[in-house]
């Protein structure tokens, strides 16, 4: 199952969209029904601009071609506790290229999910930086300077999941709150 703040339809949804050029900090508070590493919890932001209309692409890109920034809050499973991404996207699907930069901070190995956690992410578009938190602590960080300006121009929206790695074990994930704070907003 999963929720987001835009419709289907790749238009914004009740809640107004994040514009990536003046920064922004989201946080979610989650937790598990239980420790299973099958399971992946998502909580996550994509730009409404990469849509069916392929309105993330530059001027003079082949057609079809795209280029997006992804940005994982945390996704559970992947290691024994946090795990947050920067991923860049460019290309005609199904052959894009992918440039991730991965954030898996030790001080947070051994979380329990089944307690509640406050995962947040701050993009900031002049100092070219994303910055990951968890229960308020500053987890790592990620530059952006190699990613195209073009992704400042997007609007982003929030994306809540759970789905398995492989062995679909169910579980249930809770969500307590989600918060965004823009400049623009």
């Amino acid at each position: 199952g999963g929720v987001s703040t835009q419709t289907r339809r790749s238009t914004q949804g009740a809640l107004p969209l994040l514009l990536a050029g003046a920064g922004f900090y989201v946080e979610f508070a989650e937790w598990l029904s239980d420790n299973d590493s099958d399971h992946w919890p998502a909580v996550w932001l994509m730009p409404q601009e990469h849509d069916g209309k392929h309105h993330d692409y530059l001027p003079g890109d082949p057609p079809g071609s795209e280029r997006f920034m992804e940005l994982d809050v945390d996704e559970g499973g992947f290691n024994p506790g946090h795990h947050g991404a920067m991923i860049y996207w460019s290309g005609t699907w199904p052959h894009y290229e992918k440039h991730q930069q991965g954030n898996d901070p030790r001080s947070t190995f051994g979380m329990d999910r089944t307690q509640e956690h406050i995962f947040g992410l701050s993009y900031d578009p002049a100092g070219k930086k994303v910055t990951w938190w968890v229960d308020g602590v500053n987890v790592g960080n990620a530059s952006t300077e190699a990613v195209p300006s073009i992704v400042n121009s997007h609007h982003y929206y929030l994306n809540m999941n759970h789905q398995t790695h492989k062995l679909n074990h169910p579980y249930m994930m809770y969500i307590a709150y989600f918060s965004a704070w823009s400049k623009a907003v």
